[in-house]
């Protein structure tokens, strides 16, 4: 295939799916790969990276605002190095997207977002915590995270950390936490003393 029948087929394969490689393009319309890059570059396409975003509930956008406008008006100079960030990943034996090796090719930048979830698979889940310019862990969790998981780790392994911290840092620790479903389970709310 040659000339202008390899270029309409080289963008029709792009219109369609633009998320085809080029090592795809070439197989399925029979040109060298150098050819698709041509013809991709004379009509001015390009690609571009996905961004990977984590998945954000509705209420999510409401509690960023409140958190926001809280940490505006504390009086307390480097209130952030008294915050203990704190996340976990889930590992998985499955693969993952990867976005270094993933093309949009479009003539001006889709923006384009791949979601993100990986809760619901079998791995390792582990947890880290940043507090001022210490590390805290990785602390690793065989199964999904469950609540009562989350619970003895409150009370073990993250308790070991905060006995180790001087007393006048103790005392104005916040620990920050997202919105995964362990951390919000009723067994975790304080009770009355």
């Amino acid at each position: 295939m040659e000339g202008e029948e390899a270029e309409i087929n080289t963008l029709a394969c792009i219109e369609v799916h633009p998320t085809t490689s080029v090592r795809q393009i070439a197989a399925n319309i029979g040109i060298g790969r150098e050819s698709v890059r041509n013809i991709l570059k004379k009509h001015k396409f390009k690609p571009f990276k996905y961004q990977v975003h984590h998945h954000l509930y509705e209420a999510d956008h409401q509690r960023r605002l409140e958190f926001c406008n809280w940490f505006m008006v504390q009086q307390r100079p480097n209130l952030s190095r008294f915050i203990l960030f704190s996340d976990e990943s889930r590992f998985t034996n499955l693969g993952m997207f990867n976005k270094n090796n993933s093309r949009y090719w479009a003539r001006e930048n889709p923006h384009v977002f791949r979601q993100g979830d990986f809760q619901e698979r079998f791995g390792v889940n582990v947890w880290m915590g940043v507090i001022g310019t210490r590390i805290v862990g990785p602390i690793f969790f065989e199964n999904p995270l469950t609540a009562d998981q989350y619970l003895q780790f409150l009370k073990n392994e993250i308790a070991d950390f905060f006995e180790n911290l001087p007393i006048n840092e103790y005392f104005h620790i916040y620990y920050q936490q997202d919105g995964a479903p362990a951390h919000n389970a009723r067994r975790l709310l304080p009770t009355k003393l």
